[in-house]
């Protein structure tokens, strides 16, 4: 006489437990894909402006052997200051702007001749967030 618990097949209670099992698994993955993509798009649309670049044009010319002038327009009123040097460690900072402006224009003096500088721009908004240019590197 066989047992009925030992019995398998679509009419068991075992084959129920997993086929339940199985699909509570995938309900719980779908849930959380849902709610990962919903939550991306949400801090995207929350939080989109700080994602994207605020600089819409960074210029640079060379005015003189040891002086170079920058400009910089930013999509929002900023202040801004340039960090500059002759390797990653920018030791020199130059104040553009302590108004909140959208145009900004700085020249930075005492350049080494023949000797390669980066410098970046740092812009800061109303609310006091900071935003960073990539570096940009000039000889």
């Amino acid at each position: 006489m066989q047992n009925k618990n030992s019995v398998t097949g679509i009419g068991s209670k075992n084959w129920a437990e997993e086929e339940i099992h199985k699909l509570r698994s995938r309900s719980v993955n779908l849930f959380i894909a849902i709610f990962t993509v919903i939550g991306v798009l949400i801090g995207y649309y929350l939080f989109g402006d700080i994602m994207s670049s605020p600089f819409t044009r960074i210029s640079y010319a060379s005015t003189g052997e040891s002086v170079l002038q920058i400009e910089v327009d930013t999509k929002f009123p900023a202040r801004t200051k340039i960090e500059y040097g002759t390797d990653p460690v920018y030791v020199n900072i130059v104040s553009v702007n302590n108004s909140f402006e959208k145009n900004h224009k700085a020249e930075l003096n005492g350049l080494l001749p023949d000797k390669e500088h980066a410098f970046r721009i740092v812009a800061q908004d109303t609310s006091g967030r900071f935003y960073y240019s990539k570096f940009i590197t000039v000889q």
